[in-house]
């Protein structure tokens, strides 16, 4: 069985370097510039959030949500944006994770 709130954990955290143990489901978190552990088929690193993939996020909330897509572009409007409706909020909240 798979650790998804440590995978979900894992994405949005950068201080470290993680890996999924796709044997067991286990994370393993090593320093950055600790190397990568055992074989590359059995543990897989976790990509991490970055400005493009948060943009991107966005981009593909907004094609469901066309009262998003002026803010799209605009990290700081597109939250603003959020904040006017809640169960838009709860939903984008919901799409994140």
């Amino acid at each position: 069985m798979h650790d998804l709130e440590g995978l979900q954990v894992a994405y949005l955290g950068t201080a470290l370097a993680h890996y999924l143990d796709i044997r067991t489901g286990d994370i393993i978190d090593l320093p950055l510039d600790a190397p990568a552990p055992g074989g590359p088929l059995r543990f897989k690193r976790i990509p991490t959030r970055t400005a493009e993939s948060d943009a991107e996020d966005r981009r593909l909330f907004a094609e469901v949500h066309a009262a998003l897509v002026y803010a799209v572009d605009d990290a700081t409007e597109f939250r603003r944006a959020l904040s006017l409706d809640r169960m838009l909020e709860k939903k984008w909240f919901s799409f994140k994770n």
